[in-house]
């Protein structure tokens, strides 16, 4: 379980997250819903560690900056930084050099998992933007983590590879795994997860354990039509 406690983070004079608290058990998905500017992706780099600031994450009652090398994050947070002139594989296997421990990193499961065999050895370049993405989950599974964090995971692919996102996410849920996923495509989202939270101006404005109640939809066009930030 992750446990968020009175999280703040600032740029400058600008609170981006005011005092947010909640709680991610293990075997569930949860869904992070918001307009724009309402802070998701700076709250799943808190939580990944990607970026500095107030307050307490635990994992399993330790402080997440100092839980267990054991305890594999996988994370797609905006655009991945891929290089152009390698092949899918050649990226992955680039990456898995920085891992403590090799021998966790499974590169070519990864890659028959999200359905990118065919093209593994193909150049980065000529990917559609779908087949990145496959090849970001790929990048984001690789190491059998513990902990997913996917920030619009399902923005721009087609129907075939959200399936196979959607299919991918169930498979791990049922291993345990914590995963977090902010989405404005919410109809799709209720399908998939089990909870969700409103984040709106960097707080919480709305959480359910049950996502497919049509409370969520109808709380979060109203959140979204107070907002500022207006739909996005």
């Amino acid at each position: 379980m992750i446990v968020i406690r009175d999280l703040i983070k600032r740029y400058g004079r600008k609170t981006v997250l005011n005092g947010v608290s909640f709680s991610l058990p293990s075997g569930k998905i949860y869904g992070l819903i918001g307009c724009n500017g309402a802070g998701k992706t700076t709250l799943l780099k808190c939580i990944a560690g990607l970026t500095s600031y107030q307050g307490t994450i635990l994992w399993n009652h330790v402080l997440f900056a100092n839980r267990p090398s054991s305890a594999r994050l996988g994370v797609m947070i905006e655009n991945p930084v891929f290089f152009d002139s390698l092949t899918g594989r050649e990226n992955l296997s680039l990456i898995a050099k920085l891992f403590d421990d090799p021998s966790v990193v499974h590169i070519d499961e990864a890659i028959a998992a999200v359905g990118m065999s065919s093209k593994a050895n193909d150049r980065y370049s000529t990917y559609s933007l779908g087949m990145k993405q496959r090849l970001y989950f790929a990048y984001a599974m690789m190491a059998d983590p513990e902990i997913l964090l996917l920030d619009e995971p399902f923005n721009g692919v087609d129907p075939v590879t959200t399936n196979v996102f959607e299919r991918l996410l169930r498979k791990e849920k049922e291993k345990g795994k914590i995963i977090l996923i902010s989405s404005h495509q919410i109809r799709e989202l209720q399908e998939l997860v089990d909870g969700a939270l409103i984040l709106d101006e960097g707080k919480i404005a709305f959480q359910t354990e049950d996502a497919s109640n049509t409370d969520l939809m109808a709380k979060f066009l109203s959140i979204a039509a107070s907002s500022e930030g207006g739909l996005r």
